[in-house]
């Protein structure tokens, strides 16, 4: 399959065109890229990722409203808002039976992360890049 194939269903990957990084990358990058409020709670999300690779973001959407002091809801739509884009993937689901919160990873979408160089103009969209 030649990189500007579009792979079959079952190929295809959950983080599709991201890049995963750590925290002091990922704040970097988003300078210039995200209006204030999606900043703001991509930045406070980050606050709570593992600082060596950016996973395990878990703080949950009443800390988050807590920290920033807007409404869940707002919240909510953000984050919702950062996974679209690309900014944040969630990498678990959490929920009032499990009694956690979702985790997020902090990603980089490629359109971004290819001018930075690091990740090859011809990748293929939906390969994973680690």
């Amino acid at each position: 399959m030649t990189p500007q194939q579009t792979p079959p269903p079952e190929m295809r990957d959950p983080i599709v065109n991201r890049v995963k990084v750590d925290p002091h990358r990922w704040r970097d990058v988003v300078r210039g890229h995200l209006p204030i409020h999606l900043a703001a709670v991509g930045h406070t999300v980050a606050r709570y990722a593992d600082n060596d690779t950016g996973e395990n973001a878990f703080p949950g959407v009443t800390r988050l409203a807590e920290d920033l002091l807007t409404s869940e809801r707002t919240i909510i739509r953000a984050l919702a808002t950062l996974t679209t884009l690309g900014w944040l993937h969630q990498t678990e689901q959490g929920g009032r039976v499990r009694q956690r919160n979702n985790a997020y990873c902090l990603t980089i979408p490629v359109p971004v992360a290819i001018p930075l160089g690091w990740v090859p103009e011809n990748t293929a969209p939906w390969m994973e890049r680690r």
